[in-house]
């Protein structure tokens, strides 16, 4: 969700968005189908490599990503 549009959910209760903009606030981890196609799909879609798909040492395929706001996404595929 836009910095903007949480923002107004929130409220006066955290911290405006806006002021943390850039620093990983959460970890959305999500296993797919295609790795490689929705990998490239985030890219088009704004979000910037963190780190390339690789095999990992806990068993899955995952490539890290930000999206504008600077949340981490993971996409993973099990090996």
């Amino acid at each position: 969700m836009p910095n903007a549009g949480i923002a107004k959910i929130l409220g006066y209760t955290t911290p405006h968005p806006e002021t943390g903009t850039g620093i990983p606030r959460c970890e959305l981890y999500l296993h797919v189908e295609d790795l490689e196609k929705e990998f490239e799909n985030a890219i088009q879609a704004g979000a910037k490599v963190i780190s390339k798909i690789a095999e990992r040492n806990w068993g899955d395929r995952v490539g890290y990503l930000a999206d504008p706001d600077g949340h981490v996404i993971a996409l993973a595929e099990k090996i």
